[in-house]
């Protein structure tokens, strides 16, 4: 499994971490994108299935 990790100090994190998983998802490479993180502002990421 390959992960990415960076930092960035302009943005808010969940946006940079909901626009990496929106890249994510249309590279045909990829086979799940995965965001572990107790901030609920993050479900608006969700697509499909998800556990909670």
């Amino acid at each position: 499994m390959n992960r990415a990790a960076w930092g960035e100090a302009f943005y808010a994190a969940d946006d940079v971490l909901a626009s990496a998983a929106h890249l994510a998802s249309k590279d045909k490479k990829v086979e799940r994108v995965a965001i572990w993180t107790p901030d609920k502002d993050l479900a608006q990421c969700v697509r499909g299935t998800r556990d909670e």
